[in-house]
């Protein structure tokens, strides 16, 4: 596997393992730990587990080039209460 794939590899397994499996944990595995950004993907994931069912991420597009890689993703859920003031709603858009 080139550098390229398993730095493509690793952002797959971020999104699956941080928002579909919810390991948290896993964060610090990827992450500085300590750093600013590694305590902002945490707290951002801690929110979003308990406030959505059925979380689902899909990686639309995974472009990596080097050492960097950029992946444009939708999450799709429900929320289970009321989120950031706007009430749940009867049911999913299709």
């Amino acid at each position: 596997m080139t550098d390229t794939e398993a730095n493509k590899a690793a952002v797959r397994r971020y999104f699956n393992e941080v928002y579909v499996r919810g390991n948290i944990e896993f964060v610090r595995e990827l992450f500085v730990p300590g750093s600013l950004l590694a305590g902002a993907v945490e707290s951002g994931a801690r929110t979003m587990q308990p406030a959505y069912s059925d979380l689902q991420v899909t990686i639309e597009d995974l472009i990596a080039e080097g050492e960097n890689v950029v992946a444009r993703v939708t999450f799709t859920a429900t929320p289970l209460d009321n989120c950031s003031g706007i009430p749940r709603p009867a049911s999913r858009p299709s």
